[in-house]
């Protein structure tokens, strides 16, 4: 039979199957194996080792193996914790995975500040939310606020089955529902794509900005405005809309280049990607019929 031991302090309680007590200078070392559990009656963690440091209470430790955490608001996984409850933050080290009530961040190295909610993650970082996924090396997420920043990007995934549209950006600022792209941003759905300055995607309305010299690019041209407005169906672009000073450049099914400058540019596609209909124009100089132009 296993001897299980308790150690009830101030704040928390410590359980595991075998427990050594070294005497140090000031504080007891503490040196755990088999089953730990260690919890304040909110954050619960649980291990298969752990080496703790304790005054008058608790101070910090380490937690090896298989490492859980259960908080009131998330969830943590990894291999290897270092906490210091005095300070009320924790380092989290190998296959991390914090797990919010809407999302989820995968990295090798997180660090966690617990009264403020708010997690810096370094390494291979994956970030999850619902049919988005974002690939980088550097961020930081506020789980109250919802808020957060993302640099050193390697791709932003909006996914559906097999379909999925790919954004990119230098940085990306996050917060409630919507994605702040700037630097080199660019968007890939398909046969079609979009570079500019700044990027903004809104989730809920399914629907990206590009501004800053935003080109969009499709099979037979491309167009050019202020501002590009970007609606997304199923994961492919189903709308797209050039707003102010707009440049519209085509090719017909003869190769013919068809040049149109109008104020407002509205466009629309087919399941194929091929350009259904364009209304807005406030001046066409030549005559076209979208009917006959082929992608």
């Amino acid at each position: 039979m296993n001897l299980i031991l308790i150690l009830l302090v101030a704040k928390f309680s410590y359980e595991a199957d075998s427990v050594k007590i070294i005497p140090k200078k000031g504080l007891d070392l503490i040196a755990a194996k088999g089953n730990i559990n260690l919890n304040d009656g909110k954050t619960f963690i649980t291990g298969d080792s752990a080496l703790i440091f304790k005054s008058s209470d608790i101070d910090s430790g380490f937690i090896y193996g298989n490492v859980s955490i259960k908080g009131e608001e998330i969830e943590i996984s990894c291999k290897k914790a270092k906490y210091n409850f005095l300070n009320e933050e924790a380092e989290f080290f190998e296959n991390v995975r914090v797990k919010g009530k809407e999302e989820s961040i995968f990295a090798d190295h997180i660090k966690y500040f617990t009264k403020k909610n708010f997690a810096v993650a370094r390494g291979n970082i994956l970030i999850e939310k619902e049919d988005i996924k974002i690939f980088c090396k550097e961020a930081n997420y506020d789980f109250k606020k919802k808020r957060g920043n993302i640099n050193l990007i390697e791709k932003v995934q909006i996914v559906s089955g097999d379909k999925e549209i790919n954004l990119y950006g230098n940085k990306i600022e996050v917060a409630p529902d919507t994605l702040y792209f700037t630097g080199d941003v660019r968007i890939e759905g398909g046969k079609e794509s979009g570079k500019g300055d700044t990027l903004i995607y809104v989730e809920k309305e399914e629907v990206a900005y590009l501004k800053g010299n935003p080109v969009f690019y499709f099979e037979k041209g491309n167009a050019k405005g202020e501002e590009i407005e970007l609606k997304f169906k199923d994961r492919k672009i189903e709308k797209g809309k050039i707003l102010k000073k707009s440049l519209l450049e085509i090719l017909t099914e003869k190769e013919e280049k068809v040049i149109i400058n109008t104020y407002i540019i509205e466009s629309f596609f087919d399941e194929e990607g091929n350009i259904k209909n364009l209304k807005g124009f406030d001046k066409v100089e030549g005559i076209i019929f979208l009917n006959k132009i082929k992608k």
